[in-house]
């Protein structure tokens, strides 16, 4: 079996669910936070 090594997170990319980024960061302080962008749908 392999040995399970803790990886780095370098980016988390978030759709502004209140809390999650806080969240986040404060598992993974040395990460950046982007905020997801959705393309507008036109009708």
């Amino acid at each position: 079996m392999n040995r399970i090594t803790k990886k780095e997170v370098l980016l988390g990319v978030f759709d502004g669910l209140p809390g999650l980024e806080e969240a986040f960061k404060a598992v993974y302080p040395k990460a950046d936070v982007q905020r997801a962008l959705y393309p507008s749908q036109s009708p």
